[in-house]
C-alpha cells in the first residue's frame, strides 16, 4: 500500500505505485474518485523523480495546502498538483470509459481533443489563482490529454500563454505530459529530465 503523510524514498514510492498500478489495471474506478489518492501519488513520484528529489511526501487528506512536498539535498518544497482534463471529461464518469474504448480512432478525433487544451488549461488552472497567495509552493500541471507529439508547436505555445497568470501565484510552475516534463519559466518552456527545482524562495 502507498504511505501518505510520512517521507520516503523516492524509489520506494516508485515501487509502490507500480505495485498499485499492477493492482487497479483492470480497474476502470482507479480513473474515477475512487483512484484519486493513487493519481496524486503517481503525480508526485514522476516529480519528484523527475526534479531529482531524494524523499517525498504526499499527503492523503484534502485541505488548503500542498498536495506533496519533495526534499532535494537540504531543500524541501512544497506542490499543489492539478490535473488536466478534456472539458468534457468529468473525474467519476466512469462511463466516459466505456464510450471511448478506442482510443483516438481518428487524426480528426485526436486533432479535436488537442485543440481543447487551451479551455482544458482554463478551466483547470484559474481555480487555483488566488486560493495559496500567502502560502509559498509550487504548481505541477498534469497535463492528462495525449498528443502523441502532434502540433507541438501549437501545444507548447498554448501551454506557455495559459500558465503565465501562474507565475506570481507559485514559487515554480511544471508541466507533465506524457512522457515530458517542462519547467515554466518567466521567458518559456525548458523540457527537464532530472535537475534541481529551479524555484524562488519565499
Amino acid at each position: 500500500m502507498i504511505r501518505f503523510d510520512e517521507w520516503i524514498e523516492v524509489s520506494e514510492l516508485e515501487s509502490l505505485v507500480e505495485l498499485e498500478n499492477q493492482r487497479f489495471r483492470d480497474n476502470k474506478q482507479v480513473w474515477g474518485n475512487k483512484g484519486r489518492a493513487f493519481r496524486e501519488a503517481w503525480v508526485a513520484s514522476k516529480a519528484a523523480s523527475h526534479l531529482g528529489a531524494s524523499h517525498v511526501k504526499v499527503f492523503s487528506n484534502d485541505r488548503l495546502g500542498p498536495d506533496f512536498c519533495i526534499r532535494v539535498n537540504t531543500f524541501e518544497l512544497s506542490f499543489q498538483s492539478v490535473e488536466v482534463l478534456n472539458t468534457w471529461r468529468t473525474r467519476g464518469d466512469e462511463s466516459w470509459w466505456e464510450e471511448h474504448e478506442t482510443i483516438h480512432s481518428s487524426m480528426a478525433e485526436m486533432d479535436h481533443e488537442i485543440e481543447d487544451i487551451p479551455d482544458a488549461l482554463d478551466r483547470s488552472i484559474r481555480p487555483k489563482i488566488g486560493k495559496y497567495e500567502k502560502k509559498f509552493m509550487g504548481l505541477l500541471i498534469y497535463l492528462n490529454i495525449s498528443t502523441f507529439q502532434r502540433r507541438a508547436t501549437e501545444v507548447n505555445s498554448w501551454i506557455f500563454e495559459k500558465t503565465a497568470i501562474c507565475l506570481n501565484e507559485f514559487t515554480c510552475v511544471y508541466i507533465l505530459l506524457s512522457d515530458r516534463f517542462i519547467q515554466r519559466t518567466e521567458t518559456g518552456l525548458v523540457d527537464i529530465s532530472t535537475t534541481s527545482p529551479r524555484c524562488r524562495r519565499g
